[in-house]
C-alpha cells in the first residue's frame, strides 16, 4: 500500500513541478515581452510609429500558442498589425488609455480554434499580460506626445531666436547707415574719427548676431571665424592705413557663448583700431599679430601685438582718458571677469587678455 501512496505522491510532486516550470516559463515570456517593449521605447530617436511597429511583432511570441497567435494595435486611428495578422473570433482585447481617455486598443487573435480554458482559448495570465501591455503603451504614447511637444516648442523658439538675431543685425546696420550719412556732412576730423569708431563698434556687435543667425547652435559662436571677419571689416574701415599693415593671425578654433563673444569682439575692435591709429604714424608699414587659444582649464587667451612705435614712456593704459582704452578695461574685468596685461618693448606693444569660459 505504501508503494502506491509513494508513487501517487511522486506523481503529484512531478506534476506540481511541471506546473511550476510551465508557469515560470510563462512568466519569463511575459517579462520578456514587457521588457522588449520598454527597451524599444528606450532606444533614442525612434518615433512612436516605429515603436508600435516593432511592438506589434513582439506580442504574439508571448502567448500560449505563439505559432498561431497574431496581434493588432490601434492608436489614434493608426493601425499596426503583426505580419501574420488576421481578424478571427478567438480574440482578446485591451483598451489603451491616457488619463482615463481611451486612445486605442490592442488585440491578440488565434488563427484557429483552441481548447477552451480560463478565458476562452486564452489563459488568465494572458489577460494580465495584455492589460500590462496596454498600460505600458498608454505611458509610452503619453511620454512621446510630451516629447514631441517639447521638440516642436524648441524648434519654434529656435526660429524666433534666429529671427531676433537677424532683426538685431539689420537694426544695427540701419544705425550704422544713419551714422555714415551724418558723418558725410562733418568737416571736423576728430568728430569724423568718433563716428568711425562708433560704426566699427556697432558693426562688431552686428557681426556676432549675423554669425549666430547663420550657425546651427544659436547660442555658441566660433571666435576664430568671427575674428577673421572682424579683421576684414576693420581693414576696410582703416583702408588708408591698413594697406601697409600685414595681419599675422594665430587663431585656434574656440567656441564661446553670445555673452562672451560680444565683449571679445569689442575688445579686439578697440585693440586693432588702436594699432591702426597710433602704432604706424605717417603711413609707416608694419604688422599686427592676433592670437587666440584655449587652455586646458577652460581659460581663453587673446593677444593683440604690433611692431609699431610703442606706447609713450610711462603711460598707464588704465589711466588714459581715451574712451576706447577705458571701455577695454571695463569689458575685460567686469563683463568677462578676466585679466588684461600690457607689455611694451622696443619692438612694439602686446596686450594679453585672459578669461574663464564657463559656457
Amino acid at each position: 500500500g505504501h508503494i502506491g501512496v509513494d508513487i501517487t505522491e511522486r506523481k503529484r510532486a512531478e506534476e506540481a513541478l511541471q506546473q511550476r516550470t510551465h508557469d515560470l516559463g510563462e512568466r519569463v515570456k511575459e517579462l520578456n515581452c514587457l521588457y522588449g517593449i520598454a527597451s524599444t521605447f528606450a532606444k533614442p530617436n525612434l518615433s512612436l510609429e516605429e515603436i508600435l511597429r516593432i511592438t506589434v511583432d513582439t506580442i504574439p511570441p508571448s502567448w500560449q500558442y505563439p505559432d498561431i497567435a497574431c496581434s493588432r494595435i490601434i492608436v489614434e486611428s493608426r493601425e499596426y498589425r503583426s505580419s501574420n495578422f488576421r481578424d478571427t473570433k478567438w480574440k482578446q482585447t485591451a483598451e489603451v488609455a491616457i488619463d482615463s481617455q481611451i486612445i486605442g486598443s490592442i488585440e491578440v487573435c488565434y488563427l484557429e480554434e483552441r481548447p477552451e480554458s480560463g478565458e476562452g482559448p486564452f489563459l488568465v495570465e494572458e489577460r494580465h499580460l495584455i492589460n500590462g501591455i496596454s498600460s505600458l503603451l498608454g505611458r509610452i504614447v503619453q511620454s512621446k506626445r510630451a516629447e514631441d511637444q517639447i521638440k516642436t516648442s524648441l524648434k519654434e523658439k529656435a526660429v524666433l531666436l534666429g529671427e531676433l538675431y537677424h532683426r538685431t543685425k539689420n537694426n544695427m546696420q540701419v544705425i550704422v547707415s544713419m551714422l555714415r550719412l551724418q558723418s558725410e556732412v562733418l568737416k571736423d576730423r576728430e568728430a569724423l574719427e568718433i563716428f568711425r569708431e562708433m560704426e566699427n563698434r556697432i558693426n562688431s556687435m552686428a557681426l556676432v548676431h549675423e554669425k549666430l543667425y547663420r550657425t546651427k547652435s544659436l547660442s555658441h559662436i566660433d571666435l576664430r571665424d568671427y575674428f577673421k571677419d572682424l579683421l576684414g571689416l576693420l581693414a576696410q574701415s582703416y583702408a588708408e592705413i591698413s594697406r601697409g599693415v600685414a595681419f599675422d593671425t594665430r587663431l585656434e578654433s574656440v567656441s564661446t557663448t553670445v555673452d562672451h563673444a560680444i565683449p571679445c569682439g569689442l575688445i579686439v575692435n578697440e585693440l586693432i583700431s588702436n594699432c591702426f591709429k597710433h602704432a604706424f604714424p605717417q603711413g609707416q608699414s608694419g604688422e599686427i599679430r592676433i592670437g587666440l587659444r584655449s587652455g586646458d582649464d577652460g581659460e581663453i587667451e587673446i593677444t593683440v601685438a604690433d611692431n609699431g612705435i610703442g606706447m609713450p614712456e610711462g603711460l598707464d593704459f588704465r589711466e588714459t582718458d581715451t574712451f576706447g582704452l577705458q571701455s577695454l578695461v571695463g569689458l575685460v574685468e567686469h563683463q568677462l571677469r578676466g585679466e588684461i596685461g600690457l607689455s611694451t618693448t622696443d619692438k612694439g606693444t602686446e596686450f594679453q587678455i585672459r578669461f574663464k569660459d564657463n559656457g
